[in-house]
């Protein structure tokens, strides 16, 4: 859990919001090889970079949108694809998309055990200045593995659509 952040704005349950922030820090120290650094960050944006978002739906409705600056996002594409991935390369988003879905499939199976039934939307990725999402900020997280910030947001969701 991460210490001082705010619980005032939470409308998910508390081990929902652990399973998003515990299983991103796992599935970050399996790619990174440590394990990130976590704070509170529910007043920071990610500046110029990309965010892969993914939807849940079922007995709980959320997105979970990862940000990534462009100085973060080449060194962990590259510890991802164990090749150098350059930010303007055509498959760097590809690279933001698939991480963030590894991370959504691991919170996914924790709720589960938790005895929550989702299902989660393919993922969406862009320029993190056109994710102003639509739902409220429940949770931010910022994480770091010792090469750049990363970002972990919380968001309720009105519509969420899952592919069956």
């Amino acid at each position: 859990m991460i210490e001082g952040s705010a619980t005032a704005r939470e409308s998910l349950p508390a081990p929902a919001v652990e399973a998003v922030v515990d299983e991103t820090v796992e599935t970050l120290r399996k790619i990174c090889g440590k394990k990130p650094a976590v704070s509170a960050g529910d007043d920071v944006r990610p500046g110029e970079g990309l965010t892969a978002v993914i939807g849940y739906d079922g007995e709980l409705r959320f997105e979970l949108a990862f940000g990534i600056p462009r100085e973060t996002a080449r060194p962990l594409a590259t510890k991802f694809a164990g090749v150098p991935i350059d930010y303007d390369c055509d498959v760097m988003p590809d690279m933001i998309g698939e991480i963030v879905n590894v991370i959504a499939g691991a919170v996914a199976a924790r709720l589960q055990t938790t005895g929550f039934e989702t299902s989660i939307s393919l993922p969406r990725v862009g320029p993190t200045a056109d994710d102003a999402g639509a739902g409220t900020v429940l949770r931010t997280a910022v994480l770091d593995a010792g090469f750049g910030p990363m970002y972990v947001t919380i968001r309720d969701a009105e519509n969420v659509t899952v592919m069956e």
